[in-house]
């Protein structure tokens, strides 16, 4: 039995959203229409001065919610994240700032709770406000310590462009961005960790509402795209940062074999092109919990059957989904089988051939503790067989019974 990782969507896939930073409206607003001449007597209104650095600072959440919206369900001004973004390139924080900036909330995620002895796990977030180009690292303070990577220093302003550039990146950009990071010795009560960014770019532009709605949606006020790796790539800031940790004797999370009678689960594979012609398998998936299951954490172990015999398994944590419509929740990146042929489109189309397959889809404790706030796991398993996921349109077969509830068929 082999275990293959996960694989990255298309880019206009992973590129849904470098988005929206919740902050008030009235710290940077769009510009006023014309002003009216001043009444007689009166002093005209003077222009709202740019927000300080540190009020941008104060007004950076924790990882994560920058892509949250509004209160009334509009997204935040991500104008925002790219001012204070254009000044961290251009250098213009002190290191007081930096410090304030740079907490263990606003950089990793993990769960608060662990048990002394046994195997840390921690997703180091890629926040809105560093964007594209800049990539950060963390390496914790650890025996035998595992460094994680987030962002990247180039960046290609057209998929041509970024597809070159990813197919030259060297292996250091390829570290994981969650991980096992160590083992946290009994009675410690922090673990720290030390945070390097760095940056292709030699300048950002501070950016404007029509510069960042018109030209810069996706990467940002740069200055120009970057084309420069991790290695040349110049340093930004190194520095400490601490994260604390409450120890426990026991479980952190409780099993649950059933899902709420309102989640349901879809699930659908593909053919993903392949720079070099022809296409690969790609699973992906789409879950959308019920308020009951809010503190549910899905992580999956997926087994490929043929003939009903397992050939591979291939596991998804339940990080690996991304915030999409209507509170749902769709996989950052699919899992791809190696045992499946390559190119795909010709099994695909033989459905004798499909009808062998069959993935079965488990519940395990440890992929679902990267939920980081879930209090429960699902343990349950299901049966899909291949024919019910095949979508050669990359749309969800829940006409097909795709879409599962309550853990059943």
């Amino acid at each position: 039995m082999s275990f293959t990782p996960a694989r990255t969507l298309p880019l206009t896939l992973a590129l849904v959203a470098l988005a929206s930073c919740p902050l008030s409206s009235t710290l940077l607003a769009a510009p006023a229409a014309e002003p009216k001449p001043a009444p007689a007597g009166k002093r005209a209104a003077q222009p709202k001065p740019a927000p300080s650095t540190d009020d941008l600072i104060r007004a950076m959440p924790k990882a994560g919610d920058e892509y949250k919206p509004l209160a009334d369900g509009t997204p935040g001004p991500p104008i925002a994240c790219d001012h204070l973004r254009a000044r961290i390139i251009n250098g213009e924080l002190t290191d007081q700032q930096w410090t304030d900036l740079l907490t263990a909330p606003r950089l990793l995620k993990y769960r608060k709770q662990q048990i002394p002895g046994t195997p840390l796990v921690v997703e180091l977030h890629n926040p809105a406000w560093l964007g594209a180009a800049v990539a950060i690292r963390a390496t914790p303070r650890l025996d035998k310590p595992v460094t994680l990577h987030a962002g990247r220093t180039w960046a290609g302003n057209e998929p041509s462009t970024w597809r070159s550039l990813a197919q030259r990146a060297p292996a250091g950009d390829s570290l994981p961005s969650s991980n096992i990071v160590g083992t946290v010795p009994k009675g410690e009560k922090k673990v720290v960790f030390d945070i390097e960014i760095r940056t292709g770019l030699k300048t950002a532009e501070t950016p404007t509402v029509m510069s960042h709605f018109e030209e810069h949606e996706l990467f940002g006020s740069t200055a120009s795209a970057s084309s420069t790796y991790w290695n040349d790539a110049r340093v930004v800031r190194k520095q400490a940062v601490t994260m604390y940790i409450e120890p426990v004797t026991g479980p952190t999370l409780t099993a649950a074999e059933n899902m709420s009678p309102r989640s349901f689960l879809q699930t659908t594979m593909t053919g993903q092109p392949q720079p070099g012609g022809g296409t690969t398998n790609l699973l992906v998936m789409w879950w959308k919990p019920a308020k009951d299951d809010a503190d549910l954490g899905l992580g999956l172990k997926v087994d490929l059957l043929r003939d009903g015999h397992v050939i591979e398994t291939a596991m998804m944590p339940a990080n690996n989904y991304r915030a999409s419509t209507d509170d749902a929740m769709v996989v950052r990146n699919g899992i791809t089988f190696a045992s499946l042929p390559t190119p795909f489109d010709p099994m695909m189309a033989n459905a004798a051939e499909v009808a062998r397959y069959e993935l079965v889809f488990r519940g395990d404790e440890t992929a679902a503790a990267t939920a980081w706030d879930a209090k429960r796991w699902w343990s349950g398993t299901l049966r899909r067989p291949l024919t019910d996921c095949i979508a050669p349109d990359w749309r969800f077969q829940s006409e097909k019974a795709a879409a599962v509830r309550s853990g059943k068929q």
